[in-house]
Order: structure tokens, then C-alpha cells, then sequence
């Protein structure tokens, strides 16, 4: 049994970002989502980890039920996750980031090392430079990508034809068939588990805002912190699917090879989401780490 469970806001200047905590123990775990989903994806971490510690799950802003942003970046997605640690006064937490959510705990790490007491990186890009192979694409090495950063004031320009189409398709023609596509091309792996695949595209049909996504898309092409993962200084578990359509494995290897003293746990037959997908493979190499580093 879950032994408590709030939900609720903060308020980022003048936007609402929810939260809800699960869990009465003393050691705090903080979970952020990756790109298009919300602090829901994590439900099959919950009967694993909340009887011993206290889960903050939180929705990025334009996911879930926290209202969107103006402009995003990894430093402003950073400066809500300091308000609601501040705000919540969580003090030494682990940090979970999946995907996006990853790049937002690297640059908390990277502005607060000495506030937290790890880091499980779960799928995750540090850098701006992948070519998801879909499930049938040849993998592409990232250091043979061009930087598009130089060319990021065109993709802001240009990045509202896309966005049209897929609101316009979204909301005339096939809802479901929208995010049905996201799961299904980007989230799980060769053989997807298909009450895993429904349950996901109803869960991000209940408030799924194409405009921020595509917001955080572009702004997601500035994002670099490759040349400063060997800054990071606390206990790290990467944990990465090796069936991940969005994001090859080469990049938990980048993030290994540069975090010094890191753990990589590769997931055999998962894709972009080893919580949801193997979530008993996830939560023990989890428990396995959070006993380490609290011991």
C-alpha cells in the first residue's frame, strides 16, 4: 500500500506547474518525463520505490496538467525544477530524468552539484545531434551529424508548417491516430506490449498540447551539454533501452564514458522507455543503486 499521496501547483511566474507526491520516506526521489509525456509514465515505479521513498513526479511545462511556457530552454525547464525543490524544500533528492526530463537533471546537476545525492538517467540525450532510426533506419554515429544549432533561427521560422498540420490533423480527423503515432514510432520497442501502447496514447490524449511540444522541440535543438558531462560529480546510473528507436545506444556510452564513476545498465528488449516497458529490470537495477549511494 502506498502510504500517502498529495497533489498539487506551484505557481512560475504566473504559470501553473503540478506535482503530486507519493510516498512518507525520508529519502526523496525527483522524477522528470521525457518529450511528450507527463509524471503519469512513471505509475510502474511507484509500488517499487514509495514504500521506502518519497516520489515528487512532476509535469514539465506544456505536458500534462502544467500550463505552457513563453520560451523553453534547458536552463529555464532547470529554473522550474529549482522553484518546485525550493518551493517543496527537498532537500539531497536523486534526480530522475527520462529523455527531455534527462537533459533538465544533467543542467541541475551541472548549477547544483552539491544539492543532490545522484542521478539515474534513463534514454537520454545530452546533445542535439541524433537521427532516430524508427525501428528500421541505419544508426547514424552522432559525432558524424552536423550541429544544427547554426541553423535553429530557421527551424523557429519555419517550425509552424509542421505544427499546423499535425494541430490540423489532430483535431479534425484522427486524435488517437496522432498519439497513437508518437508511442508507437518514438516510445517502445521491436515487440511493443499493446495494452502497454493503448494505455500510453489514452493517457497523452488527456492533454496533449501540440503547440508546446513543438516549442520544446525547437528549442530542444540548442541543447549541448556534451562538453561538460565530465563536470558531474555524484553517483550516476544510465539506463538505456537497447531496442530505443529514438536515441541509439551510442549516446548512454557518451554519457558513461564522460561521467566519471557512472553506471550504465543497458535493458534487454526495451525501447525509448525501460520504466514502462520492463519496469521490473528498471526498479531493481534502481533499488540496487539506491541502496549504494544511501548506505
Amino acid at each position: 500500500m502506498v502510504n500517502a499521496e498529495s497533489r498539487s501547483n506551484i505557481d512560475f511566474h504566473g504559470k501553473k506547474i503540478y506535482y503530486w507526491i507519493v510516498g512518507e520516506g525520508k529519502r526523496e526521489l525527483v522524477f522528470l518525463h521525457g518529450w511528450a509525456g507527463k509524471s503519469e509514465w512513471w505509475i510502474r515505479q511507484i509500488p517499487a520505490l514509495s514504500k521506502e521513498y518519497r516520489m515528487i513526479l512532476v509535469d514539465l511545462p506544456g505536458h500534462g496538467q502544467s500550463e505552457s511556457l513563453s520560451k523553453y530552454g534547458e536552463k529555464t525547464l532547470c529554473s522550474v525544477l529549482t522553484e518546485i525543490i525550493k518551493i517543496l524544500d527537498v532537500r539531497k533528492p536523486v534526480l530522475f530524468g527520462w529523455s527531455l526530463g534527462g537533459v533538465v537533471a544533467l543542467q541541475y546537476a551541472l548549477d547544483h552539484p552539491n544539492k543532490i545525492s545522484g542521478l539515474i538517467l534513463i534514454d537520454t540525450l545530452p546533445l542535439a545531434r541524433a537521427m532516430p532510426s524508427l525501428g528500421f533506419l541505419p544508426t547514424i554515429p552522432y559525432h558524424w551529424m552536423p550541429d544544427i544549432r547554426r541553423v535553429q533561427p530557421l527551424i523557429e521560422v519555419y517550425s509552424h508548417f509542421p505544427e499546423t498540420v499535425l494541430s490540423f490533423i489532430y483535431r479534425l480527423y484522427s486524435r488517437r491516430g496522432v498519439a497513437a503515432l508518437l508511442v508507437n514510432l518514438l516510445a517502445t520497442g521491436k515487440k511493443p506490449d499493446k495494452r502497454l501502447v493503448s494505455w500510453c496514447t489514452q493517457t497523452l490524449l488527456k492533454d496533449l498540447n501540440i503547440k508546446a511540444l513543438f516549442k520544446i522541440l525547437v528549442a530542444m535543438v540548442g541543447f549541448d551539454l556534451a562538453e561538460r558531462l565530465s563536470e558531474i560529480d555524484v553517483p550516476t546510473l544510465i539506463i538505456h533501452g537497447n531496442e530505443d528507436k529514438l536515441l541509439s545506444i551510442q549516446y548512454a556510452e557518451l554519457l558513461h564514458q564522460n561521467i566519471k564513476g557512472s553506471i550504465l545498465k543497458i535493458v534487454e528488449g526495451s525501447g525509448h522507455c525501460p520504466h514502462l516497458e520492463k519496469p521490473k529490470d528498471f526498479n531493481d537495477a534502481v533499488l540496487e543503486f539506491l541502496k549504494k549511494i544511501f548506505r
